[in-house]
């Protein structure tokens, strides 16, 4: 893999060499949303000499998250909120005021109608849910002994459709995030890599994007809603060695026991970036999973599972291999991940997730995962 170690990835089938002296200028043309690289590409122009190009690619930065632009943007007094509007002036005549009295008018009237249609979309509800699916008041997910597997004691309790519909939609509104629309089909989800959202689609859920949104339907025929079913997010817990499968709306759904670095990552938050199935062949120290996160970070399984509840890694997040193929199928592109402080509250599957990979679930279409001529630096 040597003719590889010098170039990044930046576009599907597109690599730059970092020793290109125009690297930086070609990344920004394919990244234009890296705040990190527009920062240093304006430092570049500002070493050139060319302030004007040095103040553009700035504010860009500042526009797409770099908090060291901003920073700049504000001693160079350049900095949008330093733009201040002067008030209008009065009217000095009749006609004058006629002409701000119509314009008032026209304001007001623009704002009524934008409050009817903001109120018409929440009358007929963005994702076109046409009727409620009740949950029964009892844990129906149960283990080959009948025995629960969810805390009897949880606030709230997910049926397999759920936890299926959860997934499915977790990826649906991360894409939205990250591409700004719908996906037009559920085909897009489950593209080759780098475009693997998920593994799979629950065969029973269909989805279909419309004017208001999207809905998702059981069977092809009975609507669903959406309503109570929440996002999903990643978050870990350094002082107890977990990782927790959390819902936005605060419940674990699992926990893991997983290996740490012996120092903390240097970043607290971060998304799912990556999706791999078997990295570098899958039979070495990353396992046979990987969620990527940021500078070589990721979550990944491991060939040591001795090292396992233990601070030992070079930074990345370890876990078992059968407990990270599970949690895989469950995490899409984009999901958030954070450092969390303290203890975590105990898990609604105390056993571990529901497999969710069986012929019962999957779609008929599966994603190639792989990277089969790229290896991994991940810090592991």
């Amino acid at each position: 893999m040597k003719e590889y170690e010098h170039l990044f990835e930046v576009k599907k089938n597109i690599f730059l060499s970092k020793e290109d002296p125009e690297f930086l200028k070609k990344y920004v043309k394919y990244r234009p949303k890296d705040g990190q690289k527009l920062y240093e590409y304006a430092l570049e122009w500002k070493m050139k000499g060319h302030e004007k190009n040095y103040l553009t690619y700035l504010s860009k930065a500042a526009r797409n998250g770099s908090f060291q632009a901003e920073k700049l943007l504000k001693q160079e007094g350049k900095h949008s909120s330093f733009k201040r509007v002067l008030p209008p002036q009065k009217a000095t005549s009749m006609l004058g005021l006629y002409a701000w009295m119509t314009l008032l008018f026209l304001l007001f009237m623009i704002l009524l109608l934008l409050c009817g249609i903001y109120l018409f979309q929440k009358f007929i509800h963005s994702y076109e849910v046409e009727h409620h699916f009740y949950k029964e008041e009892k844990t129906i997910i149960h283990d080959e002994n009948n025995s629960p597997l969810l805390q009897p004691n949880s606030p709230q309790t997910y049926s397999e459709t759920d936890i299926k519909q959860m997934v499915l939609k977790n990826a649906i509104m991360r894409y939205r995030q990250s591409n700004g629309s719908f996906p037009e089909t559920n085909q897009r989800l489950i593209q080759d890599a780098p475009n693997n959202w998920l593994s799979f689609i629950p065969d029973d859920l269909i989805y279909t994007k419309n004017a208001g949104g999207f809905k998702l339907t059981a069977d092809g025929t009975n609507p669903v809603t959406d309503e109570g079913i929440p996002l999903l997010e990643l978050h870990l817990y350094p002082e107890t060695h977990q990782l927790a499968l959390t819902t936005t709306s605060g419940e674990n759904l699992a926990l893991y026991k997983i290996a740490k670095g012996e120092k903390p990552l240097p970043f607290t938050k971060s998304e799912v970036k990556m999706r791999v199935v078997e990295p570098n062949g899958g039979g070495g120290p990353l396992g046979t999973r990987g969620l990527a996160l940021q500078n070589d970070y990721a979550i990944h399984g491991t060939d040591d599972p001795s090292s396992i509840g233990k601070s030992v890694s070079m930074g990345c997040v370890r876990m078992n291999n059968e407990d990270i193929e599970t949690l895989f199928t469950y995490v899409s592109l984009g999901t958030p991940f954070s450092v969390q402080a303290g203890k975590p509250e105990p898990p609604m599957f105390k056993e571990g997730l529901p497999n969710l990979m069986n012929p019962n679930v999957l779609s008929n279409t599966s994603p190639q995962e792989n990277y089969p001529f790229r290896e991994f630096n991940w810090f592991h």
